[in-house]
């Protein structure tokens, strides 16, 4: 007999057997959840944390008790939004400088 028919043997003529096993992929399936659960858990607060930087890192909010005469910073980054200022572009050789 080969080994996995002696379990099946074993499992259908002993109850002990059985439950026992029946226990046991209990156990590991139980063990699987909790692990998945605590994984889910510790992302969420990795999504929080990122969140907050991703707030300290987009700029200041205005202030809603600012008092009256105080003008609110503006929020968001002052190179990638509003409007530019043109610069001349520098001379490229000795001949445009003289100009």
């Amino acid at each position: 007999m080969s080994a996995s028919s002696r379990l099946l043997m074993a499992m259908s003529t002993s109850p002990l057997v059985a439950a026992a096993s029946y226990l046991g992929l209990s156990v590991v399936l139980l063990f699987v959840v909790v692990s998945s659960l605590a994984d889910i858990v510790g992302r969420r607060s990795e999504v929080a944390a990122s969140a907050v930087l991703l707030e300290q890192l987009e700029g200041p909010r205005p202030r809603a008790n600012a008092a009256a005469g105080q003008e609110a910073m503006p929020t968001g980054s002052a190179y990638l939004e509003g409007a530019t200022v043109r610069l001349p572009a520098p001379p490229c050789c000795n001949a445009c400088r003289a100009r």
